[in-house]
């Protein structure tokens, strides 16, 4: 629903060339815009009053943008000022339902009881297909959180676990790991034979809990990490230690069997597990 390709989509529904400006987490301001029939864009001034990942959004509307122009102090921007849209995800057994309720002006109260059913169904539509090709793999790893995260994110530590193979490399590794934040990590045969850059932009990060980013090639990932439970760590035979579980969910490409991506990003999961459980500080 959020990521800039897929929001593009589904919002087409409301006028063509609908996209955001700005980010979802709370408090940040964003704005929601389309070209007009002049070259200049119009839409809506807001900010994030609520996120709570995979829960609840609510955007909180503070004026609007005419041809380009913010304006949250003309009598029209005013009567936008306050106005509340809001979206609920509850998961159940695998299905999401979603909630979208909204304060709205009177003369745009027929528009959007229109536009909002088919919306929904378009992103409806975008979500179950790219479910089918959406992969999890995942790890437990013997290590307090901040090693974790440290040998996940520092381009020192990237070079030493980031391939899938022993005849595998990573000779150069950059990474910002902010909100926009870019990546790079190169990834080699040791015989020279073939490499290629795995490159991206962050679109989420919050230390110690997940990461998003989008690949190059329009493919969205979502690292989580949970630090275990009391409970958790003795099922896992390790009550004494530390323990951190790694979530990644990834889109798959379209050139290779989806089987063998799982395995290759397993792989190399299990590699930074192998490392990380190894390396003394």
């Amino acid at each position: 629903m959020l990521i800039d390709r897929t929001y593009r989509k589904w919002t087409e529904v409301f006028h063509t060339g609908s996209h955001f400006v700005g980010g979802w987490n709370q408090g940040s301001r964003i704005l929601f815009l389309a070209p007009n029939d002049r070259g200049g864009m119009e839409g809506m001034v807001s900010r994030i009053k609520e996120s709570r990942l995979h829960e609840f959004i609510s955007i909180e509307h503070l004026g609007v943008v005419n041809n380009g122009m913010e304006d949250t102090t003309s009598e029209a921007a005013k009567r936008w000022a306050g106005v509340h849209e809001n979206y609920t995800f509850k998961e159940t057994r695998g299905a999401t339902e979603l909630i979208v309720d909204m304060d709205s002006t009177n003369e745009y109260r027929k528009y959007f009881e229109e536009t909002w059913p088919p919306a929904l169904q378009k992103l409806k539509e975008i979500a179950e297909a790219a479910t089918s090709r959406t992969i999890t793999v995942g790890a437990t790893i013997a290590a307090p959180m901040e090693k974790v995260w440290e040998f996940w994110t520092k381009p020192d530590h990237i070079v030493k676990w980031c391939y899938a193979s022993d005849d595998w490399e990573a000779p150069h590794a950059e990474n910002d790991v902010r909100a926009a934040g870019k990546f790079k990590t190169v990834m080699a045969a040791k015989d020279k034979s073939i490499s290629f850059d795995f490159t991206g932009v962050y679109t989420r990060v919050k230390e110690y809990e997940h990461i998003e980013y989008n690949t190059d090639d329009g493919r969205h990932v979502k690292v989580e990490f949970e630090e275990l439970s009391a409970d958790a760590k003795a099922l896992a035979g390790k009550p004494e230690g530390e323990g951190v579980k790694i979530t990644e969910t990834f889109e798959a490409e379209k050139i290779n069997p989806v089987e063998m991506q799982r395995s290759g990003w397993q792989a190399i999961l299990d590699n930074f597990k192998k490392y990380t459980e190894s390396f003394n500080t």
